[in-house]
């Protein structure tokens, strides 16, 4: 399937009669950069959210961000309307190795990858442009997320914040393998150079995961502009004492206030129970 990490997990409460959801983005150029190259959707209706950080200089980082986005909206949108519904037992949702969702928002990735290589194909100039990719998808009660690159998957619950993603880059496998400390990590001069992208090659390796969920969770999908200057304490106490539109635009105004040096984009949805 093309899958990287797929996991499937038997929740522990009752089942939730619907789900509602709410959403805010912003994205910022910075302080250094003359362009902005992240590209985000966000559909409430749909539960279809993703944010992409493009990557290939001037022009390109920006047609591949937005290519990404182009297509994963349109393919997430044309296929779930066939989806058919959760497998339920008795009070609790199972997640089957058979359910659709994961392989619906790999391929779309993959679509999405092969779009920007014809893109490449078609005009030489853009050759080397990329982008990473991170979804949050909503399915009746259930929630998924697809990930490529270092772009990343928050979620806050009672106050307090959980990375879901992991990075695709190469200070995540140092740390990893116990070479770095996570101090270190944080100022490595290589924290910008991934390992995996959307537009390198067209079977792109997708980490797809079913996440759990509950009625007032916060979930933030955002571009390493955010993670790279602001601390994971400091964004989980942001957006447990302001509301959301407050939130996102001080993370863009902490951003910029430590140098701004790159693109910032983030959205943030809200999951209630209906």
């Amino acid at each position: 399937m093309g899958l990287g990490r797929t996991k499937t997990r038997r929740t522990k409460r009752g089942p939730i009669a619907g789900m509602k959801r709410q959403s805010w983005s912003i994205t910022d150029i910075g302080t250094k950069r003359d362009h902005n190259e992240d590209s985000h959707f966000r559909d409430d209706e749909l539960g279809l959210y993703v944010v992409a950080d493009g990557m290939g200089g001037h022009r390109a980082g920006d047609v591949a961000s937005r290519t990404a986005v182009e297509i994963v909206a349109g393919e997430v949108r044309t296929r779930a309307a066939a989806l058919p519904p959760p497998v339920k037992s008795g009070k609790t949702q199972i997640l089957l190795a058979e359910d659709p969702v994961p392989a619906m928002l790999s391929d779309a990735v993959r679509a999405a990858s092969e779009a920007i290589i014809a893109k490449i194909d078609a005009d030489r100039s853009l050759m080397g442009m990329g982008t990473t990719a991170t979804l949050l998808f909503f399915h009746d009660v259930h929630a998924y997320f697809a990930h490529v690159g270092d772009s990343r998957l928050y979620r806050l619950r009672r106050g307090k914040l959980a990375q879901l993603s992991t990075d695709h880059s190469l200070v995540q496998e140092q740390l990893d393998a116990g070479l770095i400390t996570k101090a270190e990590a944080e100022s490595s001069v290589y924290k910008n150079i991934i390992t995996r992208s959307v537009g390198f090659e067209r079977n792109t390796l997708v980490d797809v995961e079913s996440i759990d969920w509950q009625p007032g969770d916060m979930f933030l999908l955002c571009s390493d502009g955010l993670p790279n200057l602001v601390k994971d304490k400091e964004i989980e106490e942001i957006m447990e004492k302001k509301d959301p539109e407050t939130a996102l635009a001080f993370f863009v105004k902490l951003a910029n206030s430590r140098g701004g040096d790159d693109n910032l984009t983030a959205v943030l949805v809200r999951a209630e129970a209906e």
